[in-house]
């Protein structure tokens, strides 16, 4: 799946408390991009970012639309460069991370206050089953888990 920057946004709300579609608030794919991982480390379904991607997150401006109609755009990559002297390249490849995520893996931001929407289930799921193998006290692997690491030649 290729992430091209220049896109229209998607069709699902992204920001947290605003169920309006991602495509009727953002001018363009890294713009939405960006914003969902603002509503993520938010919401705290994201934590441990790089500092060099937290920096680079918060330097990045969001142009806001000249009229009612108009649709808020990130800053343009070329003014960041021009304005501080470095790309934002870790926070760009963060947040095609984070589209990848919601558009092949269902990863969608929770409403504050309201627990974690059903869409997040199976993704919760998939942690616990990957979890698992760290989950235990008497033996490296789980039961279940070691036969099935030698079947993949892991031991």
């Amino acid at each position: 799946m290729r992430f091209e920057a220049a896109n229209s946004p998607g069709d699902s709300p992204i920001l947290e408390g605003d169920r309006r579609p991602a495509s009727e608030v953002y001018a363009n794919r890294i713009t939405e991009s960006w914003v969902r991982i603002g509503s993520l480390v938010r919401t705290g379904q994201l934590k441990g970012m790089c500092n060099e991607s937290q920096i680079q997150f918060t330097q990045r401006q969001l142009v806001q639309p000249r009229t009612a109609r108009g649709k808020m755009r990130l800053e343009d990559k070329e003014d960041f460069k021009t304005r501080l002297g470095h790309s934002p390249d870790e926070a760009d490849a963060d947040a095609g991370v984070a589209d990848l995520c919601a558009k092949r893996l269902g990863l969608v931001v929770e409403n504050p206050g309201r627990g974690a929407p059903e869409a997040n289930s199976s993704w919760d799921d998939l942690e616990k089953k990957w979890n698992e193998v760290y989950d235990t006290e008497e033996s490296e692997f789980p039961v279940g888990q070691h036969e099935y690491l030698q079947e993949l030649e892991f031991t």
